[in-house]
């Protein structure tokens, strides 16, 4: 399948999908959390689908991506050409938000060093919002399942390619449509117990807090 038009980043993801994608309830979980006027820090920003509206709701938000193509399409947040893993920025933030499920990627020292981040960039009393893959949507799914969804004007669809590792790690395919074009990107997720993740995080000085909700997508950490 040919992929669609536009820039990519280093990993596949077409920008012109995420300056599409809608907040969803994503931007009121971050809202709610932060409160009114928050210093905030977004990681692994992309073209902005948080990092804008919650400039536009009064938050100072500093967005951070690898990929100049997506921040260029930010115009509201500060933004930060980097690695998540290689950000060392002076300021200290009342919330870090790392959304976009990244904390499921497959490499167990790209979760440490991006938790790392998050820690060095809290401030005293602030939080940190990680979202996630829990473990139940791992068992959710079988190898030829497929997934449709709605996210505002794209179509998404997720096919389940394959399950690895005794179904610790995931592959899938997911096609994207809208107005009549279509863009492909495949990914791996890591499925990461709780505890394990809760330990990893404590050993870089974050305490992981325990959802009510063992189903919930994201977590509140805070300085240990």
């Amino acid at each position: 399948m040919d992929n669609g038009p536009g820039a990519y980043t280093t990993d596949g993801c077409a920008v012109e999908v995420y300056r599409r994608l809608p907040t969803g309830e994503d931007l009121h979980i971050i809202h709610l959390v932060a409160g009114a006027s928050a210093t905030i820090l977004d990681l692994g920003a992309g073209a902005g689908r948080l990092a804008d509206p919650l400039s536009r709701l009064g938050h100072q938000v500093v967005a951070v991506d690898d990929s100049a193509e997506m921040l260029s399409c930010i115009t509201h947040a500060r933004t930060v050409h980097r690695r998540i893993e290689d950000l060392q920025l002076e300021t200290r933030f009342d919330v870090v938000v790392l959304a976009s499920h990244l904390i499921n990627k497959p490499s167990r020292r790209m979760r440490h060093d991006m938790l790392v981040t998050a820690a060095r960039h809290l401030a005293p009393g602030g939080r940190a919002l990680i979202q996630w893959h829990p473990p139940a949507w791992f068992d959710s799914l079988a190898v030829g399942d497929v997934v449709d969804d709605v996210l505002g004007e794209v179509q998404v669809q997720v096919a389940i390619t394959g399950k690895r590792a005794r179904g610790a790690l995931l592959d899938a395919t997911v096609t994207y449509t809208c107005d009549a074009t279509t863009w492909t990107h495949t990914f791996t997720a890591r499925k990461i117990a709780l505890r394990d993740l809760q330990l990893q995080a404590h050993a870089v000085g974050l305490t992981i807090h325990t959802p009510n909700d063992p189903a919930v997508t994201w977590l509140l950490a805070t300085c240990s």
